[in-house]
């Protein structure tokens, strides 16, 4: 029932839209600044670490965010949008590494939006009371398939062209396809429960 309700579904191919950009950017993110521009491997981690850090604020951006009253698929889509375009900056072809690292950091900030969209949105949009914890689980098992099936083809798409580049124009597709189910988030109604405030 749980993978037959527009919510759950709707949400989880949200959250693999979002774990497949992410690993896939993280995970080579040390062999990208190493190879292009020549960094310690100590270095390079140091660096994607920074990447990951800087997440945090998207998450906790996203709880105020959404406190305030901002609709949670507006959150989503603008990560959505926001994400593609770094993607772009990330791998764009400059001898110039903070360019391509100011892109990792607004990649990582706003993707940490969707998270706590989608995850808070899980009791909302759970077909009953009593399945929470199973649309909980749906969500995070796509979320798992995003993060098997990103960096595979990423590492295809690059060994198959010899550039890096290939890889903005895979996640910016994925980014898009993420912003595209935000909207369509927006047309299911939440389940609505006594004493909630829910504004999706």
């Amino acid at each position: 029932m749980t993978l037959k309700s527009p919510g759950p579904l709707v949400l989880s191919l949200i959250f693999v839209t979002y774990t497949l950009q992410w690993l896939s950017v993280m995970g080579f993110l040390p062999t990208l600044i190493n190879e292009k521009y020549g960094f310690s491997k100590s270095g390079a981690s140091l660096l994607t670490a920074g990447m990951v850090f800087v997440n945090i604020f998207g998450n906790l951006a996203a709880g105020r965010l959404l406190e305030m009253g901002l609709a949670r698929f507006k959150l989503i889509a603008l990560a959505g949008v926001v994400m593609g375009a770094s993607a772009m900056v990330i791998y764009l072809d400059t001898p110039h590494f903070i360019i391509n690292y100011s892109g990792c950091l607004i990649f990582s900030i706003f993707g940490g939006l969707i998270p706590a969209c989608v995850l808070g949105a899980v009791p909302a949009y759970a077909p009953s009371g009593n399945q929470v914890a199973t649309t909980n689980g749906l969500v995070i098992q796509f979320g798992q398939l995003g993060q098997v099936i990103g960096p595979p083809v990423l590492a295809f798409l690059v060994s198959q062209t010899g550039s890096w580049t290939a890889g903005s124009w895979f996640l910016g597709c994925v980014a898009g396809l993420g912003a595209g189910l935000s909207f369509l988030l927006s047309r299911i109604h939440p389940r609505q429960r006594s004493g909630d405030r829910i504004r999706d």
